[in-house]
């Protein structure tokens, strides 16, 4: 069960992206992320009081409202950040490919920090997913860039690159840290609002606005469907996975969701 987890959290990851990029490009990145933040705080507030389960709350330690809050700043604030410089700089191709080695800090930090049991098969497996997931990925690699190949910048932002992928990789393991052992409801009804919250302070300092003005009422929908889709379900199903087979497994299936992306692209 913890392995189909992943896989359909990567697969609604994939939905969710997708949906996005009916959204002219012309909406700026903060904006986006905010909204789509919007619809899965709204449902998880819902569904714990329907379900009376807000005095769960007190099953979480201050480790584990530590550990979410600070996946916040790691998977939302940061991840985003550099990963939209690093698309403009050396194209979303190589990006992608670069980030998409995650899967193996996540393997290594949850052998270092959560003792999970690492063999050969699973690092083995991780590995031909990065590697199946790359190929994939640098399909266009003669994309336009907007720095040459080896100046100061292009190797400035490969760095930036390779730091998010071991942010997305402690990202996983702080995420496994901060569920613990209650339900992954529990844990996103504090983890979701928040990150609405901080996406949306982020945005109005940046742009000014958490909605543009200017923005189709459409384009509001599209982004707060695609992140019920993306990350309402896409997180529970990999918190949830995460409590079953471990980060480390949990990372390296889910990794395939650049490759999901591709195939609901196409379709």
């Amino acid at each position: 069960m913890g392995e189909l987890a992943a896989l359909l959290a990567a697969s609604a990851w994939a939905a969710g992206f997708v949906m996005l990029r009916a959204v002219p490009v012309r909406h700026r990145i903060f904006n986006l992320n905010a909204l789509r933040m919007w619809g899965p705080a709204c449902i998880y507030i819902v569904i714990l009081v329907v379900l009376g389960w807000v005095p769960r709350f007190r099953e979480l330690t201050w480790v584990n409202y530590a550990a979410l809050s600070a996946t916040v700043i790691t998977g939302i604030g940061f991840s985003d950040l550099v990963m939209l410089r690093a698309m403009r700089v050396i194209g979303a191709s190589r990006a992608y490919a670069i980030g998409g080695i995650a899967p193996l800090f996540t393997v290594l930090f949850a052998w270092l920090i959560l003792s999970e049991e690492i063999n050969r098969l699973l690092v083995l497996g991780a590995v031909l997913i990065v590697i199946g997931t790359a190929l994939v990925t640098l399909r266009n690699i003669a994309e336009k860039t907007t720095a040459a190949i080896g100046s100061r910048e292009y190797w400035l932002a490969i760095t930036l690159t390779l730091s998010l992928a071991m942010v997305w990789g402690i990202d996983v393991v702080l995420m496994r840290i901060g569920v613990g052992e209650t339900n992954p409801v529990v844990a996103n009804s504090f983890r979701v609002p928040l990150a609405a919250l901080f996406t949306s302070a982020l945005a109005w300092r940046v742009t000014g606005h958490v909605i543009p003005p200017e923005m189709h009422i459409r384009n509001v929908w599209i982004s707060i469907l695609a992140g019920t889709i993306g990350v309402a379900a896409g997180s529970f199903l990999f918190l949830t996975s995460t409590q079953l087979i471990g980060a480390a497994r949990a990372a390296s299936i889910s990794a395939i969701s650049p490759v999901a992306t591709l195939l609901l692209a196409v379709v």
